[in-house]
């Protein structure tokens, strides 16, 4: 764990915090003006489990410079296994990232990316809703709101 990673502490007096790290001393972390050992971290937030990470994998990745995490992609990982290249969307590259700096996409970065590329005129199948069955046809217009106008 390094400062800025995003964390939910257990502070001595119960209450729960979540934020970046803003201090480490020794055993204690601290989120603004609440400290506590980080045996009493509860999470780090949006973290990646180490076994699940490839090349290739969308995530986002501390950019040390500003401090914020910015979207990319996992490039070779080192024979290790411990270390690998980031390549940041903007064209930046950080040779050498660990797991600790990186968090899972938000979850509507990653609808966005997922959604399919739908233009005018593909041709394609279609839900018709009073029916309940799927139909041919083509796409006939973008609506502008995630939806599109289906001629059948």
């Amino acid at each position: 764990m390094k400062v800025n990673h995003l964390v939910r502490i257990k502070a001595s007096d119960g209450t729960q915090t979540e934020g970046k790290v803003t201090g480490i001393s020794g055993d204690h972390v601290s989120i603004g003006e609440t400290t506590a050992t980080s045996s009493d971290i509860i999470w780090l937030w949006n973290s990646l489990d180490p076994s699940s990470i490839e090349e290739g994998m969308r995530a986002e990745c501390l950019f040390e410079d500003d401090g914020d995490y910015y979207a990319g992609k996992i490039g070779p990982v080192q024979e290790n296994g411990e270390s690998f290249s980031f390549l940041f969307d903007d064209g930046d590259v950080r040779e050498m990232a660990d797991v600790s700096m990186l968090k899972k996409l938000p979850l509507p970065q990653i609808l966005r990316e997922l959604q399919p590329q739908v233009a005018v005129g593909a041709s394609g199948e279609c839900l018709y809703r009073d029916d309940g069955e799927y139909y041919a046809g083509t796409v006939a217009k973008d609506n502008g709101n995630g939806t599109y106008t289906f001629s059948f």
